[in-house]
This record gives C-alpha cells, structure tokens and sequence, in this order.
C-alpha cells in the first residue's frame, strides 16, 4: 500500500513542476484529464473527483493482488515498479529540458559553458594551492626560522579557494541567468559577493588562532594559569564577535536584510545582563588587572588589608590565599585591586627594630658599653650589605627605663632565616649584658604614703640582671 502512494506522490510531483515552467499565456484550461499506465503498477493520475473511485479501487486491486503473490513474484514486481518510476522520471525531466529550451533559459552552448567554466574553477584552484605551497612556501618560508609564515600560508588557503570557486561559479552560470528574470540575476550576483565576503572573514578568523596560539604558547612559560584561561577566553569572545558582526554586516549590506530591529533587542538584552551581572563583570576586569599589573604569582606571601597568606590559586572571579594558619580565604578579585596590596615575598631585606630598655641605675660609662657591645655583635653580621649597616642610638628617657635602640637589616626578605639569625642575636645580647652587669628594666612605680609629717615611699624597682 504505501509503495503504491509512494508512486503516485512522484508522478503527482513530477507532472506538477513540468506545469510550473510553462508559460502563463499558452496554458489551457480546459485541458482533458491524463492517465498514464504503468504495466503492472495500477497508476492512475486524476485531474477531477471522479476519477478517485479509480484510484481507490486500482490500489485495493494491487493490495489484493500483492498478498497473493509469491516471494519471487513480489522481487519482479517490485524491479518492474522502480523501472517505471525511473521511466516517468526521465520523460519529466526530457520534458523540462525542452521546456527550459523553449524559453531560452539553457541551450547547448550554454551547457558546454557552464561545464567548461567550473573546469576552468577547479584547474585555477588547483594552480593558485600549488603556487601557495610549492613555490611561495618552499622558495621563500624556507629562509625563515619561524613557522609562522608557513602557517599562514596553511590558513589562506582554504579562504583563498572558496573566493576562485564562489567567483568561478557565478561567471559559469552567467550565460544561463542573464536570461532569466531580473531577480534570479540579482540574487545570483549577491549570494556570489556574500560568498567572496565570507572567504575575507574565514582568513581573517584564520589568521587570529594563529596570533592566539603564539601568544597562548608564550603565556605557557609563566607560573600563573590565569592568562591562559584569559587568552582561551579572549580567542573565543573574539572569534565568536568576528562571525556575529561580519554575518549582521553581509545581511545587512549584502542580502539587503533588515537587521534594526535585531541589534536592537540585542542591546536591550545586553544592558540587562551587564546591570545584573556587574559584580560578576568587575572582578573579571579585576583578574585582567592583576594579569597585567602583575602585583604577585602564585606562591608569592601576600597582605591585602587585615588578610595575610599564600597566594594559591588566581581566578576570573576571586583569588585564593592560604594564611599561616593554614585556612583559605578567597577574596574577589574587585576588592583586591581596590585595596593596597602588600607583597610580602618580594621585600629585598626584613627589617629588625630593637629597643633595649635599661633601668635609671645604668651609668654613662656603662650605656657606653652595652652600645659597644651592640656594635661588635652586629659587625659584619649575617645578610649585611655594605651600605646598610646597623644603626645604634642611646634613643632616649621613658618613664621607667633609659632607651637604647638598635635597627637592623638582613638580606634576602627570608622570613625563617632572617628571625632563626635575629634569635641567635638576641641571645648574644643577654650573655653579654649579664656578663658585663648592664641590668634590664621593665615597667615599675613608686607610690608615696603621706602620714602626718611623715613621708613613706614605697619603691617597687626592680633589676635583672
């Protein structure tokens, strides 16, 4: 049943598009209807109502007659019904031939032209990608070092091939659409410039992944994944800007499309999301800016504000930072490029302020010598450099204590090095000062009892020694 409705839709679509190409003024109107038989296929092709009760009754007739036939039957019957369809098929086609004739839309000529042409197409093709790679790539990249000529030749190609084959095609079939209506001529003209504008994108869109590959290549050798995913990110912002505003551009300029309302709606809908997602935007332009500034890499010690740590990782929308005491903080990327930064891993030197407090007992004669013992010390000490050399003061009176300050720099910014060497330091001071009984001070007051005439003081001063 459906292989006999199958048939009939192809002769129904065959003889309907033999009537479109005849012309309106030679039409008849009354025409008789037509009936075509098919040896063995029971087809019949109705103009009128009347001749349904036909088609009915020949398609029950095949479907009685199919279930009584053998398998071998049914093979012959089946080979005979795709012969006729591809009788029927052939005379449609010989007859829209000589339709297309009559109207002097194709000829013989124009045939050979059209064939000749597109031969011509595929044979320039063919000589401009051998001159590519054969003399331009072999003659004149192969004095160079770098690759990358030879992979902008390997990009052009393609894009150079589709302009020959779009420019080709078009100049082919000119001979058969001047004859056409106005319109077909028109848009055979516009699809062709669509096409040869196309092929300029392709090579552009082309040359750009080959710019994005060396700078991701150069990007690869830092200690950081953040640009990476930047330059993976840009590459596909831009490629997928590339293709959107080059295919509104040939619509528009081209095709004669009318893109207004389109860019539009887009805007709207672009300013919508920009409001909503503006927390989202400004800690990606905060990455971009830690990409570019580059105030610290990952595994570089960090101060931002009260937040000291380890820097970890680095994101499009935060970084994360290991504290000393072993947390992780992640903090927006926003608030870290509005906030003063403090690179705690690149310092040159660390800074060691001391202040040793001796009690008001301490003779001029033995600040003197505690401030020798300081400079003897400190000579020529671990991670000096020349010009800076340490700095000792007698800095002053307190309320409880004489002041004698010593500043003092170690060289690299060594966090553990530097205190393990100040540690050994402090504990020279101690032996040498208790050697030299230079006493240490520390916070006392006197309080005075007043009783009659009598004064009391009470004394709370203590000394170590």
């Amino acid at each position: 049943m459906k292989n006999k409705l199958f048939i009939c839709l192809t002769a129904l679509v065959c003889i309907t598009g033999s009537t479109l190409f005849a012309e309106p003024q030679k039409a008849e109107i009354d025409a008789p209807a037509k009936t075509l038989s098919l040896q063995s296929a029971n087809i019949i092709v109705v103009s009128d109502a009347k001749d349904v009760e036909k088609l009915v009754s020949a398609i029950k007739a095949g479907q009685k007659q199919s279930g009584q036939l053998t398998d071998g039957e049914k093979e012959k019957a089946e080979s005979r019904k795709r012969q006729n369809i591809w009788q029927l098929i052939s005379g449609e086609t010989r007859e829209l031939w000589d339709k297309l004739t009559a109207m002097k839309i194709i000829s013989m000529s124009n045939l050979y032209f059209l064939i000749g042409g597109l031969f011509a197409t595929f044979l320039a093709v063919a000589i401009m990608k051998w001159f590519l790679h054969s003399v331009i790539a072999k003659r004149l990249t192969s004095r160079t070092k770098s690759d990358v000529d030879d992979q902008i030749i390997v990009a052009i190609t393609p894009p150079l091939a589709l302009m020959v084959y779009s420019l080709g095609s078009y100049l082919s079939i000119m001979k058969i659409i001047i004859h056409a209506e106005h319109h077909v001529f028109d848009w055979a003209g516009r699809i062709t410039l669509a096409l040869i504008a196309a092929s300029l994108v392709w090579g552009v869109y082309r040359m750009l992944e080959i710019l994005i590959a060396k700078m991701i290549s150069h990007v690869h050798k830092t200690d950081t994944k953040v640009d990476d995913l930047i330059l993976i990110l840009l590459r596909k912002s831009l490629r997928l800007a590339l293709v959107i505003v080059s295919a509104l551009l040939i619509g528009e300029n081209i095709l004669g499309m009318n893109i207004t309302a389109l860019l539009a709606g887009a805007g709207i809908f672009g300013l919508a999301i920009a409001f909503a997602a503006q927390d989202t935007i400004a800690n990606f332009f905060g990455s971009i800016m830690i990409i570019f500034d580059k105030p610290f890499s990952v595994g570089e010690r960090i101060k931002v504000g009260d937040i000291s740590g380890v820097v970890e990782n680095v994101g499009f929308r935060s970084t994360k930072l290991a504290t000393l005491d072993g947390h992780y903080i992640t903090l927006p990327n926003k608030k870290i490029t509005e906030s003063a930064i403090e690179n705690i891993a690149r310092r040159p030197y660390i800074k060691f302020v001391m202040n040793l407090t001796l009690v008001y007992e301490t003779t001029p004669e033995k600040m003197q010598q505690a401030m020798d013992i300081l400079r003897e010390i400190l000579h020529q000490h671990e991670g000096m450099k020349e010009d800076m050399e340490p700095k000792i003061f007698f800095s002053g009176f307190n309320d409880w204590s004489l002041n004698l300050m010593c500043i003092v720099w170690y060289h690299p910014g060594d966090w553990a090095a530097a205190n393990t060497w100040y540690s050994r330091v402090n504990l020279e001071i101690l032996r040498r000062f208790n050697a030299a009984e230079i006493g240490f001070a520390f916070p006392s007051n006197t309080t005075y009892l007043v009783n009659g005439r009598e004064n009391i003081k009470i004394s709370m001063d203590q000394k170590v020694n």
